[in-house]
């Protein structure tokens, strides 16, 4: 005889960018950016910028790779740690 399974289902809420909703005394953790430039015919350059927590240091990062090498197209990653709140039982 096989195993049986039951499933029970729990809704969940998981932040949206841009509608945020903090309880007291929670913060929102810092969003980690950083840059990888993918400039080459053949293949990409793959020098990257390290994980920084403002623009100004990945704007300043691209520029400077940019002045050196003459590369102009970088992807931008961009992550945040969330968390998501259980909700009822369905």
């Amino acid at each position: 005889m096989g195993a049986t399974t039951r499933l029970r289902f729990r809704e969940y809420t998981v932040p949206v960018p841009g509608a945020q909703t903090l309880t007291q005394g929670e913060e929102l953790s810092a969003t980690i950016s950083s840059a990888e430039c993918v400039t080459g015919a053949e293949a990409d350059c793959g020098a990257a910028s390290g994980d920084v927590l403002s623009t100004d240091e990945l704007v300043r990062w691209i520029a400077t790779h940019q002045a050196r090498t003459g590369h102009e197209i970088f992807e931008q990653i961009t992550r945040r740690v969330i968390r998501s709140e259980a909700g009822m039982w369905l």
